[in-house]
């Protein structure tokens, strides 16, 4: 996941400032209003990019008056050993010859890290009486003005910069959404991101949920304040990709990343048709309407591009959006970028996403660009424990390319 991430319950807090979302930003400067709501007046030129909109909107109680989760309701919740959905790994080996990388560092140099100012304890097992019910835990976490939220799959705290105690939580991940009606509601699956936007100074969470069946939601809840404690602009946006026959389906994304940038929030994902059958569509990436999100209004934009299996292969499986980390965003009209790595691991290849909100026909999607690399030695196998921890002989087990 994005963030700063933690397996163990003691954590050292990066103070790695992701996402959020602000009316007044840290420079002083107002966001500006959406330039429409509602329904979007033209389709894209591109037929694979789906255009829709938020499903529900609402606004939040306080966090701090939602009731926390106690150590009895984590004991009580169904273990789940989470699948996680790795299509067949090529061969690694080089269009070229194979060749050392250049850039492998043959000896132990001058240790110049800085040492870290703050180290606390975060959500583990144990910690403020929390239980993780899951494997893996898809850990993660952000730090925003004031408060680092952390967020370990089903349930998510927020915790003090200043000295790491406990401000509010434990919290279901599904809290959030309470009274929002719907699977957003019901439903706490997990696969979370916790983002800070400091272009805004708003906290962005999301999650999914996955029924047996489509319609399957992307949850995403904006925070009004700095506050992570505070109200939410919630929303549920349902999901749906391109399938092998060229149709539109319900659809969920796993393995979601999100970037945030000035006109959308960007994420990629890899689309199934469902938890049961599994099937692979390929994978797809979405942007959702920053600005309507920001101002609490509905409905939000929403665009995805869809890369169907049989024209986008495993080479482009996880996409990962460019994000804005501080106060300065891009040039104005720049397209977000993303990321992923090309089997046999020579090269990344490199896309650009623009979105139109106004007009789709405006709205582009191209790539990819080839960035050489030299060939990586190797690519461990995903969910197997192999990959060595100092001072320990606990192995840990890698998510391949999406690591």
């Amino acid at each position: 996941m994005t963030g700063c991430q933690a397996i163990r319950a003691k954590i050292f807090v990066c103070l790695l400032v992701l996402l959020a979302v602000s009316t007044v930003s840290a420079m002083g400067q107002e966001v500006p209003m959406p330039s429409s709501l509602g329904p979007l007046p033209a389709a894209p030129n591109d037929a694979s990019i789906i255009v829709g909109q938020s499903s529900h909107h609402a606004l939040s109680a306080p966090l701090r008056d939602l009731p926390v989760e106690t150590p009895e309701q984590m004991k009580s919740a169904k273990f789940i050993m989470r699948p996680r959905h790795y299509p067949p790994v090529p061969p690694v080996q080089s269009r070229l010859n194979p060749q050392l990388d250049s850039v492998v560092q043959p000896f132990v140099g001058i240790n110049l890290l800085a040492n870290p100012t703050l180290n606390f304890d975060g959500l583990g097992q144990g910690v403020f009486g929390f239980i993780p019910p899951t494997v893996p835990p898809d850990t993660s976490g952000a730090v925003g003005a004031t408060q680092f939220v952390q967020w370990v799959n089903l349930s998510f705290v927020v915790l003090s910069k200043v000295d790491g105690h406990l401000i509010a939580g434990p919290f279901a991940g599904n809290t959030l959404w309470h009274g929002f009606g719907g699977d957003c509601e019901n439903r706490n699956d997990g696969d979370p991101i916790v983002q800070y936007d400091k272009l805004a100074n708003r906290w962005v969470l999301t999650q999914f949920t996955v029924p047996d069946v489509p319609p399957f939601m992307q949850c995403i809840a904006v925070s009004t304040s700095s506050d992570a404690t505070g109200t939410w602009n919630l929303y549920s946006f349902v999901m749906t990709s391109i399938n092998l026959q060229g149709n539109v389906v319900g659809a969920f994304g796993d393995f979601p990343k999100l970037g945030v940038w000035p006109e959308a929030y960007y994420m990629g994902f890899r689309m199934f048709s469902d938890p049961v059958n599994q099937t692979l569509f390929g994978p797809e990436v979405c942007a959702f309407e920053r600005r309507a999100m920001l101002h609490g209004l509905h409905p939000a934009g929403m665009q995805c591009k869809s890369l169907p299996e049989n024209q986008a292969p495993f080479e482009q499986g996880f996409l990962m959006p460019s994000d804005v980390d501080g106060t300065r965003p891009p040039p104005d009209g720049s397209p977000n970028y993303f990321l992923t790595p090309d089997v046999p691991f020579d090269r990344f290849n490199l896309y650009k996403y623009h979105v139109d909100f106004v007009n789709p026909a405006n709205t582009t999607f191209t790539g990819p660009t080839f960035i050489p690399i030299a060939v990586l030695p190797g690519v461990p196998p995903a969910g197997i424990p192999n990959i060595p921890q100092r001072g320990t002989n606990t192995l840990l087990a890698s998510s391949f390319d999406s690591t």
